[in-house]
């Protein structure tokens, strides 16, 4: 069993361990048999079977094996010295649906790492349209380890310690909430899986309020139609603020054509199945030439 102590972006400090066979088993169990789940991609009301079909917070708790320091979580919610998954009375435990997102997703890398090694292989086509790459995609690797992690500020893990997570801002006008997202709120955000790439900016400043004056932000349609209207400033303003008060691993790195040399900013796909369960057409070392069929 491979194992690590890791420091999270909170300066939350725990010991983790590889993904064995039970975990695995979670990953192939994600509903798609189910369509409730497909009712919620323009609405943040809560969906049960969405909650049970998450694989994550169960990974980490299976993965997470001590609280080494709580850092500035409330000690109601990690105990330093607790075997997080050994805690019958629960009390002490760590809360690993009100851990920050950050948290979570930079716990979740270091257990796909400890579970599959540091690189990570996923498929990636040229943006020259000249290039033969372009039509057909070539693997790149990356070790995980390599990618930037911006501590959480400092301000932020005073109200993390103080439970106040929510900040308040004006917005085309409009008195307007936010917060620094924890598990819990996973289930209750919008899927935005299916959003068209034209609209993914604008998502990525909706999907954020919590609050917005004279707005119902349960209608994430009617959040997208005020965040349309919002000059370009507001909406670039918004999402640099979020950044600010957040922590968390950068999610864009460099890749490079093994094809035509061009060098271009790319999106790691940390959100597909590859991830935590690794294609088997993909393999370690440098990064592949020849396209995939």
């Amino acid at each position: 069993m491979a194992t690590e102590t890791i420091e999270c972006p909170s300066g939350l400090i725990i010991t983790i361990r590889n993904m064995k066979a039970k975990e695995m088993a979670l990953l192939a169990d994600d509903g798609s048999d189910e369509d409730e789940g497909r009712e919620h991609v323009y609405s943040r009301k809560k969906n049960k079977k969405a909650q049970r079909r998450n694989p994550i917070t169960s990974i980490l708790q299976g993965c997470v094996l001590e609280v080494n320091n709580v850092g500035s979580y409330p000690p109601d919610w990690a105990t330093a010295g607790v075997i997080a998954t050994k805690d019958a009375t629960g009390a002490g435990r760590l809360s690993f649906p009100e851990l920050l997102l950050a948290d979570r997703f930079y716990a979740l890398t270091r257990v796909r790492a400890a579970t599959w090694g540091d690189g990570y292989e996923y498929r990636v086509r040229c943006k020259d349209k000249r290039c033969e790459r372009y039509a057909k995609p070539f693997l790149w690797e990356i070790p995980l380890s390599d990618l930037e992690t911006k501590a959480l500020p400092e301000a932020s893990r005073k109200r993390l310690t103080e439970k106040n997570l929510t900040f308040e801002m004006t917005l085309g006008g409009k008195k307007a909430k936010f917060k620094i997202q924890q598990g819990l709120d996973e289930m209750s955000a919008p899927d935005l899986t299916d959003i068209p790439r034209s609209q993914i900016f604008l998502s990525q400043c909706a999907s954020r309020l919590i609050y917005v004056e004279g707005v119902d932000v349960t209608n994430f349609e009617d959040v997208m139609a005020f965040v349309g209207d919002l000059d370009m400033l507001e909406v670039r303003s918004a999402t640099n603020l979020y950044d600010e008060v957040d922590g968390g691993i950068e999610t864009n790195t460099m890749a490079q054509c093994p094809k035509c040399g061009m060098e271009f900013d790319v999106a790691v796909p940390f959100d597909g199945p590859s991830f935590l369960l690794p294609d088997r057409k993909t393999r370690g070392g440098k990064p592949m030439a020849e396209p995939i069929t």
